[in-house]
């Protein structure tokens, strides 16, 4: 592939990886309760909004392929820089995947407890009070 595409290329990803940002996060993020927040907040926030939350799970793992595409291109960018030789390129390169790969999980995490809250009923509020964190699903303390 010549420069002038790979460059092309880099920037629709960026591009596309901030509209998709934008339309997952403000758009269909809504008001998520806080991390102080009652653990019930949570189990009724995850109950009623199951499909944004999945849609918006679905966003982020597409964003991030598109960082991924744009991270590939800031790397030749910077071995370019740097002579020839990948020295920072390769961290900047891997950080952007370390970052992607966190992002995408973080994602499915919230994705599968969308889909499964119906299933918990009423005792993942007792269960997250019982093991002492904000809100644990399926936790070692017992509650399934």
């Amino acid at each position: 592939m010549s420069d002038t595409r790979w460059v092309r290329l880099t920037a629709v990803a960026g591009v596309l990886f901030v509209i998709l940002i934008i339309v997952q996060g403000p758009v269909l993020g809504g008001r998520a309760p806080s991390l102080t927040s009652a653990p019930q907040k949570f189990f009724d926030y995850f109950d009623k909004h199951r499909g944004t939350v999945k849609a918006s799970a679905a966003l982020y793992g597409l964003a991030m392929s598109a960082v991924l595409v744009w991270a590939t291109g800031l790397f030749c960018t910077l071995r370019k820089a740097e002579g020839g030789k990948a020295g920072l390129a390769v961290t900047a390169l891997a950080g952007s995947v370390l970052a992607a790969a966190i992002t995408v999980v973080s994602a499915a995490i919230e994705a599968a407890t969308a889909s499964r809250v119906g299933d918990l009923g009423q005792t993942a509020p007792a269960c997250s009070t019982r093991s002492g964190s904000s809100f644990k699903v399926g936790s070692s303390s017992g509650c399934s």
